[in-house]
């Protein structure tokens, strides 16, 4: 008996370490006076453009978009936390399916061993009846019927102890053939799951790398953080 079991390889995904955003020192209310500029040369006024321009990034964070930050990192960090905990059942299960594969194989190496055993005794068995044929034409008195008798008795003994021995050997194949179906069906089963899992990882990667360019490195006010936490619950 033999099985062709495929399982798709897996890529585990990353660590997602979300590059977190930086307190810095409560942003004072007014900027301090500054000398007057020198007069320049009046120049036109450019006309007023419909696009706004991008915030700056030195820019201090409002509280909303300090909450908007946080709430979604917090939800970054949870579909990265669950996307390997699912990674780190689908590798167990991986495994399981890997040592069930090996001790089939063996299996299988065992009942070619064992089939080519039940053959050469099938055939042991052929051979000597033909053999006590020509013993039972020759067996022309009675201590000669009496041996030929007594082997006779031998190969029927013989003969139902082989009987017995394959029909062991025919109820361990189907057993085996249960196993190899069974493991088919968790084969197709692991593929799937690899399939998932690994189509989750490119878009949790590029909400992180999301949150980095919108919300890495940008300066917010410490105090709105405690507040925002306490009220995320992180």
């Amino acid at each position: 008996m033999k099985t062709v079991l495929k399982i798709i390889p897996f890529a585990l995904v990353a660590v997602l370490a979300a590059t977190h955003v930086s307190a810095q020192q409560p942003a004072p209310t007014k900027k301090p006076a500054t000398p007057p500029a020198a007069a320049k040369k009046a120049v036109p006024a450019k006309a007023a453009t419909t696009e706004e321009a991008p915030p700056r990034r030195d820019r201090v964070m409002t509280k909303d978009e300090l909450r908007a930050c946080l709430q979604t990192r917090k939800n970054n960090d949870a579909e990265a936390a669950a996307l390997k905990k699912d990674q780190a059942a689908f590798t167990a299960d991986y495994d399981a399916i890997k040592t069930e594969q090996a001790a089939i194989a063996k299996a299988n190496d065992e009942s070619r061993t064992r089939t080519a055993a039940l053959s050469a005794e099938r055939n042991g068995i052929v051979n000597r009846m033909e053999e006590l044929k020509t013993i039972a034409a020759n067996a022309k008195t009675d201590p000669d019927r009496a041996a030929y008798e007594a082997e006779r008795l031998k190969l029927v003994d013989r003969n139902r102890v082989h009987e017995e021995e394959v029909a062991k050997f025919n109820s361990a194949q189907q057993a085996l053939r249960d196993r190899v179906d069974a493991l088919n069906a968790k084969v197709g089963g692991i593929n799937e799951r690899s399939k998932v899992l690994n189509d989750r990882v490119e878009p949790i990667q590029n909400r992180v790398e999301e949150w980095r360019e919108q919300c890495g490195n940008r300066r917010f006010r410490e105090e709105d953080e405690i507040a925002i936490k306490k009220e995320l619950g992180m």
